[in-house]
């Protein structure tokens, strides 16, 4: 058996295990193909988004020179982020809405931490985009 056959079975179990973990693929019962259909479009356009995240991240730290990025838990470094440890880096942002008598009167966001801005810009996102 060739070894070439074997060759991006990493690839392709490093995207089965996002589809599996970070998606969380779990059965759904649906009566209808079209239906089935429709939903692995969805799950496949989130795999097709996760892997064009993680490409423009590593490409623009290649352009910067930047060697890795402190993303892993306990601030490791990462030379190669992955699209959950990206997200993780969003995740505990908070935005306070005071409001009175049903009416908004301000929003207070966090500020961006360094790392989420340096994130931003290698995802070539502006930070008034995010907010």
């Amino acid at each position: 058996m060739s070894s070439k056959k074997y060759k991006y079975q990493p690839f392709v179990e490093k995207r089965h295990a996002l589809f599996k973990g970070v998606l969380q693929v779990a059965p759904v019962f649906l009566k209808n193909n079209d239906r089935v259909e429709a939903l692995m479009l969805v799950y496949f356009l989130a795999q097709l988004l996760s892997a064009l995240i993680e490409r423009a991240i590593r490409q623009n730290m290649a352009k910067e020179k930047i060697r890795a990025l402190p993303i892993m838990p306990e601030s490791r470094d990462s030379k190669t982020p992955t699209v959950e440890q990206i997200f993780a880096q969003f995740q505990d942002g908070q935005c306070i809405h005071i409001t009175q008598d049903n009416q908004s009167m301000k929003s207070v966001r966090q500020p961006l931490t360094e790392l989420q801005q340096k994130l931003l810009r290698l995802l070539e996102v502006q930070p008034t985009m995010y907010a």
